[in-house]
């Protein structure tokens, strides 16, 4: 027997991959704006100086310093679809 999977249409303000100015992250982020070209990144990493670097590097995106003690990690009210890379 053969299931059709069936993709759910999600609506996404931004992306933002944690830890995207590592290594993983940074190739999480790579392939994450390659599907979704349209949308806004935002970067998150501890370092600002590393994820301004990783942004520019994937392009059309913002670097942030997370706060991981935060319950809105230190985001203040922006709209984000957050994935953990």
């Amino acid at each position: 027997m053969t299931q059709k999977l069936r993709r759910k249409k999600v609506l996404l303000d931004s992306i933002l991959p944690l830890n995207g100015s590592g290594a993983i992250g940074r190739q999480t982020a790579r392939s994450l704006r390659a599907s979704h070209p349209e949308l806004a990144f935002v970067i998150g990493g501890r370092s600002l100086a590393k994820s301004d670097k990783a942004a520019a590097d994937i392009g059309d995106a913002q670097g942030v310093v997370l706060d991981p003690t935060s319950d809105d990690l230190g985001l203040g009210d922006r709209p984000l679809s957050l994935k953990k890379s």
